[in-house]
């Protein structure tokens, strides 16, 4: 007798404005059997926001539970029970509050107006919108002179007069899955020093003193 089988498909969707799939995101498809133990398998959405899978089919009285985590930290499940035997179909969709997977770096800096060859940079990346507790970004900076930093509000103050190419990585992960990327961008701009570090002042200085110390002589025959 061939099997018979459940045919579930589970849409994870983005409730803000965008409305985009949430992607690489964990659902755990929990079944009970009607005369047996509950099991539970864990799938991941694809680019398109859809998990796709098959399981057997539960018995009449039977059910099954699709549940996953937003990334604001609530849960979100559907459920339904099984009420006949034979190969089934359902489909659901979860709208979770998800930002969407974009992100654009993005700095401006200014010369420093004590230090000419300081330059502070201001941070003006935007990372993916919305409430999350899942997601974390990173900035790695390259000076253009060879040093590289993580804060992207840091000054930097360069040794030599010249043109630097300056390049600011931004990265979001979701840690949720396994810390995996979901995006990533990179800004560059030009950065111009037209005079060095200032050279510490060094300021020449004495003191004169009159010796009045008592002077005694020997003379021997």
């Amino acid at each position: 007798m061939q099997a018979q089988n459940v045919s579930l498909v589970v849409n994870l969707w983005e409730d803000g404005t965008t409305g985009l799939p949430v992607v690489n995101h964990p659902v755990w498809i929990t079944i009970k059997p009607a005369n047996a133990g509950s099991y539970t398998m864990l799938r991941y959405s694809d680019q398109y926001g859809m998990v796709d899978t098959i399981f057997p089919n539960a018995g009449i009285g039977g059910f099954f539970i699709a549940s996953t985590i937003g990334c604001d930290g609530n849960y979100y499940y559907f459920q339904d029970t099984i009420t006949s035997t034979g190969n089934l179909y359902y489909e659901d969709t979860l709208i979770l509050n998800c930002p969407a997977a974009n992100c654009a770096a993005g700095f401006t800096h200014s010369i420093n107006g004590t230090n000419p060859s300081q330059v502070d940079f201001t941070n003006t990346s935007s990372t993916p919108s919305g409430s999350s507790v899942f997601l974390h970004t990173t900035y790695q900076i390259s000076y253009g002179d060879g040093s590289h930093g993580s804060d992207p509000n840091a000054s930097h103050v360069y040794n030599n007069s010249g043109t630097f190419q300056v390049c600011m990585t931004i990265t979001t992960y979701d840690s949720l899955y396994n810390n995996a990327v979901i995006c990533q961008d990179t800004y560059c701009d030009s950065v111009t020093i037209t005079a060095g570090p200032p050279v510490p002042g060094c300021n020449a200085s004495f003191y004169s003193y009159v010796d009045t110390a008592t002077r005694t002589g020997w003379v021997i025959d």
